[in-house]
C-alpha cells in the first residue's frame, strides 16, 4: 500500500511539474515577456512550495494560487488534470483567469473528478455562474460528488498582505440559476463561499437570496436544498437586512449549517440581533427576560 502511494505521489509530482512548465510559457505569452531559465525556475519553485502539505490531504489538491495565470491556463490545467489523481483545485487570486479560463475547467467538475474547487479573486463576471450551472445540470455524477465550491474572497489559510490581496475580486452575476442548480443537484455540498462578490448589487439579487433560502433547507419542497451544507459565506456582498430577510427566515431549517458568515454587510444592530435570536433562541430569550426585569 505504501509503495502504491509513493508511486501515485511521484506521478502527481511529475504531472505538476509538466503542467507548471506549460503554464509558465502561457503566462509569458500573455504578458508579452520572453521566457527565461531563471523565470522558469522561480515559477517551478513557487508551484512546488504551494504543493507542500497538500499531498497527504484527502483528494489531493492542486494549488496554483497567485501565479498570474491567464485565460489560456484553464485549458492547460483541464488537460493535465484529466484522469490524474488530483481531486481538488485551488486557483485563488489569479485575476486574469476570467470567465473563459474558469469555464475551461468545468469538464473536471462535470466528470466528478474534481470535487473541491476554489476560484476566489479570479476575475469571474457574468458568464461563469450560468456556465457552471449548465455543466452541473448536464453531468451525471459530478454534481452529486461536489463537496466544496469557493468562489469568494480570502480563504481561511491565506496570509493577509500577500496572496490575500483581492486585486481581481469576483463579481458573479446571474447567480440565482446556479444556486437553484446547487440546491437541486449538489446534495453532498458542504462548503459554499460567495463572499466579496457584491451580490447585493446584482440585478437578480432578490431571486438569488430566495434561492439561497431553499438551498440551506427552507422552501416548500421537503427534498430540496443541500442537506450536508455546513459552511456558507456571504461576507462583504453589500446586502441590507431587507434583502437578506428570506435567507434569515430559513435559518431555522438549516440543520446541518454550523458556520454562517454575513459580516461586512449593511445589517445594522437590528439585523445582528435578529440573526443572534435565530441562531441561539435560548440565549436571546434569556437576554430579553433579563432586559425586561431591569
Amino acid at each position: 500500500s505504501g509503495l502504491c502511494h509513493s508511486c501515485m505521489d511521484a506521478e502527481l509530482q511529475a504531472a505538476r511539474e509538466a503542467l507548471a512548465r506549460e503554464l509558465y510559457a502561457y503566462r509569458c505569452g500573455d504578458s508579452g515577456l520572453a521566457p527565461t531559465r531563471h523565470g522558469l525556475n522561480l515559477f517551478l519553485a513557487a508551484v512546488v512550495k504551494q504543493a507542500a502539505g497538500t499531498e497527504k490531504a484527502a483528494g489531493r489538491t492542486l494549488r496554483l494560487r497567485g501565479l498570474q495565470l491567464g485565460p489560456r491556463s484553464g485549458k492547460a490545467i483541464a488537460r493535465a488534470l484529466c484522469g490524474s489523481g488530483f481531486g481538488g483545485l485551488d486557483l485563488f487570486n489569479n485575476p486574469s483567469l476570467g470567465d473563459s479560463g474558469a469555464a475551461a475547467l468545468l469538464p473536471l467538475l462535470g466528470s466528478g473528478q474534481i470535487t473541491s474547487v476554489r476560484l476566489g479573486a479570479c476575475g469571474l463576471r457574468s458568464a461563469f455562474a450560468p456556465a457552471l450551472s449548465r455543466a452541473l445540470l448536464a453531468s451525471r455524477d459530478g454534481a452529486q460528488l461536489l463537496t466544496s465550491l469557493e468562489l469568494g474572497g480570502v480563504p481561511s489559510d491565506a496570509k493577509i498582505g500577500s496572496e490575500a490581496e483581492l486585486s481581481g475580486a469576483n463579481q458573479l452575476r446571474a447567480i440565482a440559476g446556479l444556486l437553484e442548480t446547487l440546491a437541486e443537484r449538489c446534495t453532498a455540498l458542504e462548503v459554499l463561499d460567495l463572499s466579496h462578490n457584491a451580490l447585493g448589487e446584482s440585478p437578480d439579487a432578490d431571486a438569488a437570496v430566495s434561492a439561497l433560502a431553499v438551498l440551506i433547507g427552507g422552501g416548500d419542497a421537503a427534498d430540496g436544498g443541500c442537506k450536508a451544507l455546513a459552511s456558507l459565506s456571504l461576507a462583504c456582498n453589500k446586502y441590507d437586512l431587507d434583502r437578506l430577510a428570506p435567507l434569515l427566515g430559513a435559518l431555522s431549517y438549516a440543520d446541518s449549517l454550523t458556520s454562517l458568515d454575513i459580516s461586512e454587510n449593511s445589517l445594522g444592530d437590528a439585523g445582528c440581533q435578529q440573526v443572534a435570536a435565530i441562531l441561539s433562541p435560548t440565549a436571546a430569550a434569556e437576554a430579553a427576560a433579563e432586559a425586561a426585569a431591569t
